[in-house]
């Protein structure tokens, strides 16, 4: 109630979290108070209240679904199989803070040309694009390569018979990023082989961070015909904000 941050020291009792500060208990789902332990008066106004976010636990990690004007989920988290199974291994986990937004990120899967010149291969690579809602795949290397997004933070990526990942971009304000990247491969290759494709993935993603760290928005980029998909990619991101850019505030 006077702003203490309840992640940091804040308990968790019976499906409620508990103040660090004065000890007021909230309940977990409703987000309202119910427990002010050193006054004797019962009453607790209705504004003695936190936001509740619905939350799901899926894949080994827990997702908070956060929305600005408080909007209810319009997609789902995806089960991916390959965590749960036994023949697949235990996860590997990797995280990084990024000066970015979730969009420059996403950006990045449909910017083909930057393949060449930041990452260093042979050519530019051709993948089929499928889009419904907010759900994306792209498909590439004759089926051996497919990548699914579910809103601009979450990705699921297969690399047939090598590896899959899951990648989560959390946005901590409008300039930075928490991305957390699980990686779990088929026992068969050998115990290391998740490490293995962890630390490919990022190597490349840091050739990519120096770029995104020090690059500035085009609103109307100059694009050449083979990069439409940059442009329709951004046309697709306007469904996850609550007010679209070209309506918002100068």
């Amino acid at each position: 109630h006077l702003g203490a941050h309840l992640a940091v020291g804040g308990e968790v009792e019976e499906g409620c979290i508990r103040c660090p500060f004065h000890g007021w208990s909230f309940e977990g789902k409703s987000g309202q108070c119910v427990d002010v332990p050193y006054d004797d008066s019962d009453y607790i106004p209705p504004r003695a209240r936190l936001r509740a976010f619905p939350t799901i636990e899926r894949n080994e990690m827990i997702w908070a679904w956060h929305h600005l004007t408080g909007g209810e989920p319009f997609y789902a988290v995806p089960e991916v199989p390959e965590i749960t199974d036994p023949e697949w291994s235990d996860i590997v986990v990797r995280d990084f803070r990024i000066r970015t937004c979730c969009q420059e990120m996403a950006e990045n899967n449909v910017d083909r040309a930057h393949f060449k010149f930041v990452h260093g291969t042979d050519a530019v690579p051709e993948e089929e694009f499928y889009v419904d809602g907010a759900y994306k795949k792209a498909v590439g290397g004759g089926g051996d390569f497919v990548r699914e997004g579910f809103g601009l933070g979450l990705g699921v990526l297969r690399l047939k018979g090598w590896t899959t990942f899951i990648s989560s971009t959390t946005p901590i304000d409008e300039d930075n990023v928490h991305v957390r990247w699980i990686f779990t491969a088929p026992r068969g290759l050998g115990e290391n082989a998740a490490a293995e494709a962890a630390h490919m993935f990022c190597e490349g993603l840091s050739q990519d961070i120096p770029i995104w760290e020090n690059k500035v928005y085009r609103d109307k980029p100059v694009l050449r015909p083979m990069e439409k998909d940059i442009s329709e990619h951004r046309r697709w991101s306007q469904q996850f904000y609550s007010q679209p850019a070209e309506e918002a505030a100068p």
